[in-house]
Order: structure tokens, then C-alpha cells, then sequence
């Protein structure tokens, strides 16, 4: 990934535990990761949001197959239809214990430190973004009767 990933989140069910938490989350990440995270997450009924009825149903379908004890469908998908095109697919098995291993990597030693939520974590992300981004320079206009190399 080399661009910032925006998340469509169903929102019966995840709005609200994501939403409290995703200004901590970009402030606490190292810059690296916090620049491939997306605008704050949008939130749809998986009725109206097709993406979503997909995913709901290809999880629903995973969640099967695993506790089938289905080992490779990651590969073999075997749905109960035949399927039109193929698919890219990744699947990694997380327990609680290899979650937090791996969340913690992301995130700065500060964060390590501190409990994720503070009442200021809007004006401690858009300043941490502002300084990530930088000042925008520009070079004076030549014509102008100031004379900046002064």
C-alpha cells in the first residue's frame, strides 16, 4: 500500500467503537503508518452499501468454512456456487495475544505510555498533521518593487 485507505465500517454495529477511537489511533501510530490511514471512517447500513453486503457475506462464509475446519479456503473458496471471476484474497488468523503484538509495533513509545484517550486528541492530531505536512513555501514574485534579498 502506498496510498491512504479509507474504511467503510457497518453502522449498526462498529460505529461506535471505531469512531471514539480513530483520532487516538492516528495520533499514537508512527507517522509511516498514520499516513496510509484514511479520512475518518464512514459509517452505512450493509443494506444500503453494497460493498458491505459483500463483505458481510464473505465473511459470513469464512467464518464457516473455519469453523468446518475447512483449512484452505483462502484458496480453494468453496462456495456452494460457482464463482464468475477470481478474486485477490489475503487471510491472516489472529488470537488476542498476536493482535496486540503486532498493534504495539505501530505504535510510538508515547503511546505505549499512555491511555489512548485524552480530551484534546482533535487538536493534538491536526497539529501532528500539520507539522508532518510542513509550511508551504513560496519564492517571492521578481517584479515586485520589494526588495526580498534585503
Amino acid at each position: 500500500m502506498t496510498e491512504p485507505v479509507d474504511f467503510i465500517f457497518d453502522e449498526e454495529s462498529e460505529k461506535k467503537y471505531t469512531l471514539q477511537y480513530w483520532d487516538n489511533m492516528k495520533i499514537y501510530v508512527l507517522p509511516e503508518v498514520r499516513k496510509l490511514m484514511g479520512n475518518i471512517p464512514i459509517y452505512r447500513k450493509d443494506e444500503e452499501a453494497k460493498p458491505l453486503q459483500a463483505a458481510d457475506l464473505f465473511a459470513w462464509w469464512a467464518r464457516k468454512w473455519v469453523l468446518d475446519g475447512i483449512t484452505n479456503w483462502p484458496q480453494t473458496m468453496p462456495f456452494p456456487w460457482s464463482i464468475k471471476r477470481e478474486l485477490i484474497r489475503f487471510n491472516m488468523d489472529f488470537d488476542e495475544n498476536d493482535f496486540r503484538t503486532e498493534f504495539e509495533k505501530y505504535l510510538t513509545p508515547e503511546a505505549r505510555q499512555r491511555a489512548l484517550m485524552t480530551p484534546q486528541s482533535k487538536e493534538i492530531l491536526s497539529a501532528i498533521e500539520r507539522a508532518e505536512r510542513g509550511f508551504p513555501m513560496t519564492l517571492p514574485d521578481p517584479t515586485s518593487p520589494l526588495k526580498w534579498a534585503d
